[in-house]
């Protein structure tokens, strides 16, 4: 925008078949200020926290992939726990930096809906006031071993834990994770939200497989099913399995 710092963003979807495409109209827009605030579930504990320690940061869809870290010059969280950043149109997630050990994020809410995992979808001249950003001290904890097909330990293994609701199993979701086991066969996952879960154990598996649905499809037969409450820390006993 002329005499303004601010970037301005312009995306179509756009569909390519044999023939050319023409017409494309791409207008730009200026970012939008996102107003919110963070909650903790635990208000006696959170005594101990600082909100100015606090910084959120949006994150757009297409820069997921890129990766990102933590950046002190994203907006810290006021003294009332309030927030104000810029939102530009499009799919955007929100992250918290700055949380002490025993805090997690436990959702990121706006109208009332839970899009912790979908992200926000930002349009155009949309009123972003009312986002909340929930943290807990009651993060979950998922452990265990795994033995072989003779019930002797394994050392050396990889666990994938997903969701049991396939419509969970997105590129970016907290609801699938992985883990290798530690130099005593042990794993561990952290941090899952509370809920119905598959888990299993294979020798090795691919860089980003445990995104890959048909994957997840194929292998729920063979998984191990449990389920987390929050706060739970959850002990599992996993039999290896040979990928189908």
């Amino acid at each position: 925008m002329l005499g303004s710092s601010d970037k301005v963003t312009a995306s179509a979807t756009v569909t390519m078949g044999g023939d050319d495409v023409t017409g494309v109209r791409l207008v730009a827009a200026a970012p939008l200020i996102g107003k919110g605030k963070v909650v903790l579930s635990d208000a006696r504990a959170a005594q101990g926290v600082r909100p100015s320690r606090l910084r959120v940061m949006a994150v757009p869809d297409d820069e997921l992939m890129r990766g990102f870290s933590d950046d002190d010059s994203q907006p810290r969280v006021n003294d009332d726990w309030s927030f104000e950043l810029k939102l530009h149109p499009g799919r955007t997630r929100l992250f918290v930096f700055g949380t002490p050990p025993e805090w997690d994020l436990k959702a990121v809410r706006f109208g009332g809906v839970d899009v912790t995992d979908t992200g926000l979808d930002v349009k155009p001249n949309e009123d972003l006031t009312g986002i909340e950003i929930e943290l807990t001290n009651r993060a979950t904890e998922t452990t265990g071993l795994a033995t072989d097909q003779r019930g002797e330990p394994v050392r050396d293994y990889a666990v994938v834990v997903f969701a049991r609701d396939p419509r969970k199993w997105t590129p970016h979701s907290r609801s699938v994770r992985t883990a290798r086991s530690d130099q005593e066969g042990r794993f561990r996952i952290g941090g899952l939200p509370s809920g119905d879960y598959f888990a299993y154990a294979v020798e090795y598996t691919e860089p980003g497989q445990e995104r890959d649905v048909e994957f997840l499809d194929r292998i729920q037969t063979l998984a191990t099913r449990f389920t987390l409450d929050e706060g739970e820390t959850r002990t599992l006993s996993l039999q290896l399995s040979t990928p189908p």
